[in-house]
């Protein structure tokens, strides 16, 4: 059995979902690896072996830009981009500008691999960088992505403030995540204290996070429940797995798919706009 990850970082330099994985599934469809699209990258139906390391897939991607009303002139910083697979996907059906920052450097170095192998025409780029500290100046981006990310982070508050002071004026947070449920703890509560261990996981409830959220200088304009595409990916994950050796994996998202049957924890999309000039900054502790 592997042992738990150390940090966040080995965590996804040992995840079993890799570029060398997305590449040889590609291969043996017989694509050309020098003429591939991204089409080719995020679409598996067989074996779910993508570069769409989230919860959802390509089709969450396009969903939630259209909720966030991602257009082509939109510049979009994807925090937690890991192998870059959403990025891709926004700014090759969108035609925007994608930043995408993690702190896994193998990560990011299989993400600009990828998309040299496609052509972006330099619409998507990666950088390392840390949700705490982001490298980039005031008011620059018009929207801030998150898919299955940013439970990793514990300094939420330090978080939204970051994403406060580099959004535009009326600016987006556009984000996917799991959440604590509300359903009772019963017997639970070591089941999700397992998952986080495994994950490397900072859960907080949904009703939590949309405070932060408001108390934070933004207005939550939407919330929905996605908790549906949580199972999916469940029984997806489970089949990449299939017979290789990651025990704590399989474990994971076996947990995942309980609880969230149970209540225990959802699955949710929150949409959130920096509030105008004379709304309330983020209050600093």
């Amino acid at each position: 059995m592997k042992p738990e990850p150390a940090s966040l970082r080995e965590l996804y330099d040992n995840h079993p979902l890799t570029e060398a994985s997305i590449l040889e599934r590609v291969r043996k469809e017989g694509k050309d690896l020098n003429a591939l699209t991204e089409e080719d990258l995020c679409r598996d139906p067989q074996g779910g072996i993508t570069d769409q390391n989230h919860i959802g897939g390509a089709d969450a991607v396009r969903r939630l830009a259209a909720e966030a009303e991602v257009t082509g002139s939109s510049v979009v910083l994807d925090i937690g981009c890991g192998l870059g697979g959403p990025a891709r996907v926004l700014a090759d059906k969108s035609g925007c500008h994608v930043v995408g920052i993690d702190l896994t450097l193998s990560r990011l170095a299989a993400a600009i691999r990828l998309t040299r192998k496609i052509s972006m025409k330099g619409r998507a780029s990666f950088a390392a960088g840390d949700a705490r500290h982001l490298p980039l100046l005031e008011g620059r981006i018009d929207v801030i992505w998150g898919q299955s990310a940013w439970l990793h982070i514990p300094e939420k508050k330090r978080l939204l403030e970051e994403c406060w002071r580099v959004l535009c004026p009326g600016g987006m947070i556009a984000m996917e995540d799991t959440f604590l449920g509300d359903a009772p703890g019963g017997g639970a509560a070591d089941q999700v204290d397992r998952l986080s261990r495994i994950w490397m996981a900072h859960l907080i409830s949904l009703r939590g996070w949309t405070d932060l959220i408001s108390r934070s200088g933004f207005e939550v304009t939407s919330t929905a429940d996605l908790t549906p595409l949580l199972s999916r990916s469940a029984t997806r994950m489970l089949r990449v797995l299939g017979g290789t050796d990651w025990p704590d994996e399989k474990e994971a998202w076996v947990i995942a798919d309980r609880l969230a049957a149970n209540g225990r924890i959802v699955y949710s999309r929150v949409l959130a706009r920096k509030r105008e000039k004379g709304g309330q900054a983020p209050l600093s502790s």
